[in-house]
Formats: structure tokens, C-alpha cells, sequence
């Protein structure tokens, strides 16, 4: 009944066995690769009493986060045995967002932030921050050291460490030199090999510069006599002025024969009424005159109102004319 010599079995008082068919297995979490691919062996073969053998496993992590690694080393006979281990993984990241008006008018500034911010778990380095002007827009000015590029059109800032959860912001000025929409392009650049970028649009208008003047012919002027207004009206903008409508009240004094221009020309009682305007191009003109009577002598103010689509709210002009009487 005695057991054969070899059978595999150790006894009490048996020397220690050499550990044999040693394999360690490693299954790649995800967060961290390896060239030869997720399932991993190594044949370590035969392993002695007391023997320690030091392998390396190199593993880059590919992506940030908790980690638990797993090694398992297995044997002939059943042999089984297993290692856990917990890593973070910190890494940096980069978010370039650009902020500004989304409306501007032609030959005014606008002034734009450009952030760089790291929502990561490590520092970001060698960042810099580059902002693509249109051809709309043109550079005027930018803080903390930002560089303007003619060739490029853009803005250039080199911002270097950025740390965990932090932001830095800067800001450029331009003016618009184009209607129409007009685009910047901002970019992140860092180590690793990190870049973002964002985009963001300002529709450039023109606006009307409506302005007038009035002015009497004759000043003063003989009880019974006649004299005329000229109202000019010219647009200085760089829009078309729509919809001007133009008005006049005559002090008592003065009574409306007639008037004309661009459009008709109507009298009641003391007012005298413009029909609207359509339009005025920039750097055009515009010239009513009308033609009124001194029926009373006196200094005599007439009163010009004018309002359009762009400034509805009525700007009044004033011309006093001097009516004497033969008698003086």
C-alpha cells in the first residue's frame, strides 16, 4: 500500500517541489494598452523553492481615471495566485473657448476673450493660444504679451503651464472693417499633443448717419416779402437710410406759399408736411425748400422735425428769421 516514488504527492518530511508550468496572465484594463494587444502570457516556466523571479510589464496609460490592474500566476498541480492593484491615472486637457458681441457695426471696435482652460487631473504645458482673424476685422490691439501676425492675420499668446482646473483668459481688439458676418477662429495647442478650438461669428452692420440742416434765404426780411428754407438732409453713414420722414411748423408770423423736392411737398395751416423718403444712400443728399410769406412783423422761429427707420426718435432743428416793417 506504499506510494511509488514520483506520484506527485507531497508527504510530511518531503522536500520542498520546484513549481512547474509557471504562466503569468495579465487581462489589460481599460485606461492602459500594450502592443501585444488586452490578453497577455508569459512563460516563466520552472520556478524553485525560493526562488524569486523580477519580470517588468510595461503598460502606457491611454486614458485618465481609476485603474485596477489584475496579475494572476498560475502553475501545474492548480497552482493559482493573484495581485490587485489600484492606479489613477492623471492627465491634463485643453478647452479653448472665444466669447464676443454677435453684432457689431461697420468702423466700430469690438473686443473679444479668448480662455484656454485645463479640466484635467495634471498640469498642461507649453500652451498656446492662437486667434484667426476674418478679413471683416481688423487687429487693433491685444494683452498679456499677445502677438499680432500680419501674414497669419492672427493673434498669437504663449501661455505655458496651465495647472489642474484652472483657466487663463486674454483679449484682443479689432475693428470692423466689413459688413457681413465675420468669423474668428480661436486654438489651443499643448504638450502630448493636446489642441481644441472654437469658433465664433459677429455680424457686422452698417449704420445710417442721418443729418440735416435749415437755413432761410433772406434774413431779414420786409413785412409782405417772401423768403425760402433749405433743408438739407445728407447721409454720412455707411448704410442706406430708409423711411426719412421730414416735417416743418411755421411760427405765426410766417404763413407757407409752396415748397418742393425729392418728394411731394404739402401745406396745412402752419405745417408743412414731407411725404417719406425711401431711401438715402450714403454720402447723398437730400433738398427741400419752402417757400413762405412774412405776415407779421417780429423775430420768427420755425421749427424742423426729422425721423427715420435707424434713429425713430425726432431730432428738431430751429431757424428764426426777422420780419421788420417798412415803418422801421
Amino acid at each position: 500500500g506504499a506510494d511509488r516514488p514520483g506520484d506527485g504527492v507531497a508527504r510530511r518530511g518531503d522536500a520542498p517541489r520546484a513549481a512547474t508550468g509557471v504562466v503569468l496572465e495579465e487581462d489589460v484594463p481599460t485606461g492602459l494598452i500594450h502592443p501585444a494587444g488586452r490578453e497577455l502570457e508569459h512563460e516563466v516556466g520552472i520556478l524553485q523553492p525560493g526562488e524569486t523571479r523580477n519580470l517588468e510589464l510595461v503598460l502606457r496609460a491611454d486614458q485618465p481615471g481609476p485603474v485596477a490592474n489584475v496579475l494572476r500566476v498560475r502553475g501545474d498541480g492548480g497552482l493559482l495566485a493573484e495581485h490587485r492593484g489600484q492606479l489613477q491615472i492623471i492627465a491634463p486637457k485643453l478647452e479653448v473657448a472665444v466669447s464676443g458681441p454677435a453684432r457689431r457695426y461697420l468702423e466700430r471696435q469690438v473686443t473679444y476673450e479668448v480662455s484656454a482652460m485645463n479640466p484635467g487631473t495634471a498640469p498642461a504645458h507649453g500652451v498656446e493660444l492662437a486667434t484667426f482673424l476674418p478679413k471683416g476685422l481688423k487687429f487693433v490691439s491685444a494683452d498679456h504679451n499677445g502677438q499680432y501676425d500680419e501674414r497669419d492675420h492672427a493673434v498669437y499668446w504663449r501661455l505655458n503651464e496651465l495647472p489642474p482646473q484652472e483657466k487663463s483668459v486674454v483679449q484682443l481688439t479689432a475693428q470692423a472693417v466689413q459688413t457681413g458676418e465675420q468669423k474668428l477662429v480661436a486654438e489651443g495647442q499643448a504638450d502630448m499633443g493636446l489642441s481644441h478650438q472654437q469658433e465664433h461669428t459677429t455680424l457686422v452692420e452698417g449704420i445710417s448717419q442721418v443729418q440735416f440742416t435749415v437755413s432761410d434765404e433772406q434774413d431779414p426780411i420786409e413785412e409782405g416779402s417772401e423768403t425760402s428754407y433749405e433743408i438739407r438732409i445728407s447721409n454720412s453713414g455707411s448704410k442706406t437710410a430708409t423711411n426719412i420722414r421730414l416735417g416743418a411748423l411755421l411760427p405765426a408770423g410766417l404763413t407757407a406759399a409752396d415748397g418742393n423736392g425729392p418728394t411731394r411737398v404739402s401745406v396745412q395751416g402752419q405745417q408743412v408736411l414731407m411725404e417719406p423718403l425711401a431711401q438715402l444712400a450714403p454720402e447723398a443728399e437730400a433738398v427741400y425748400r419752402v417757400r413762405v410769406r412774412a405776415t407779421q412783423k417780429g423775430d420768427h422761429i420755425t421749427r424742423v422735425q426729422l425721423t427715420s427707420d435707424d434713429a425713430p426718435t425726432p431730432v428738431t432743428k430751429e431757424e428764426s428769421t426777422r420780419v421788420y416793417s417798412d415803418s422801421e
